[in-house]
């Protein structure tokens, strides 16, 4: 029974969380328990802030967390840790049952309330890879200037699920380039996100082979000429000669 109301500006509108349904494709993320609850007491006490993102047929796209909470308000606090233990049970939710998170659920007062949702233009049961792009990206494009960390573990996210880490058409059986994504969604060219991508701290460069030989040469030509003009061991001279010759024959 869809108990949607009239829809408001701007693609919004208000519904039950009970007509809410989880994703067809399952959650790429668990949603930790301390976010719910803080989420909880929030929507409790001034409302839901910013939308859940749904398609047409009430499927959820982004906003699990407030999904959560939401759910977490109707029930009524004798059953709520066990409603918690069993989502946690099937890594639907992450976290510790702190004694102080139990004190604060429990004090939560019952709520019933209507979810205000955000309806996408397609569904997900029809288009899914946009819907995941859509669940990974949410937190990220509320940031108007996404930060380095957000975008590099946005992208190994992506290739951690199967999405070629190269621009250009996919490898057979990739569902899409992890660059091309990022790009697209935040409007930056490649060679940005090569410089996101980057490594922090990059190691200094070993020196190359080449390089070396040829310093190595160079010290013992250098103890050959030292040699020469001391009165030294005249074999302690021929074994660095020798090694000068193997240095010299080595391909460079």
């Amino acid at each position: 029974m869809d108990t949607r109301k009239t829809a408001e500006p701007n693609n919004l509108t208000q519904i039950s969380v009970k007509a809410i349904q989880e994703r067809p494709y399952g959650d790429l993320m668990p949603v930790k328990l301390a976010n719910i609850v803080m989420i909880a007491e929030s929507i409790a006490s001034v409302g839901l802030k910013t939308a859940v993102r749904i398609d047409p047929d009430n499927f959820l796209i982004s906003g699990a967390t407030r999904v959560a909470a939401f759910r977490l308000l109707r029930i009524t606090p004798e059953k709520r840790i066990a409603w918690l233990m069993k989502r946690i049970k099937r890594e639907k939710v992450v976290g510790e049952l702190t004694p102080k998170l139990r004190e604060q659920i429990e004090g939560l007062g019952v709520r019933k309330l209507m979810v205000k949702c955000s309806v996408a233009s397609y569904r997900v049961q029809e288009n899914p890879e946009k819907a995941r792009f859509e669940e990974l990206t949410e937190n990220v494009v509320r940031s108007k200037h996404p930060n380095r960390a957000e975008i590099r573990a946005l992208f190994h996210r992506f290739v951690e699920l199967g999405y070629s880490s190269k621009v250009g058409r996919p490898k057979k059986g990739a569902p899409g380039s992890a660059r091309q994504l990022i790009m697209t969604r935040f409007g930056i060219s490649d060679e940005t996100l090569r410089s996101l991508l980057k490594d922090e701290d990059q190691s200094p460069k070993p020196p190359s082979r080449k390089l070396t030989l040829k310093q190595s040469i160079s010290i013992i030509r250098t103890l050959i000429k030292k040699i020469s003009s001391c009165d030294c061991d005249r074999s302690a001279r021929r074994y660095l000669e020798n090694a000068m010759s193997v240095l010299e024959a080595e391909p460079t």
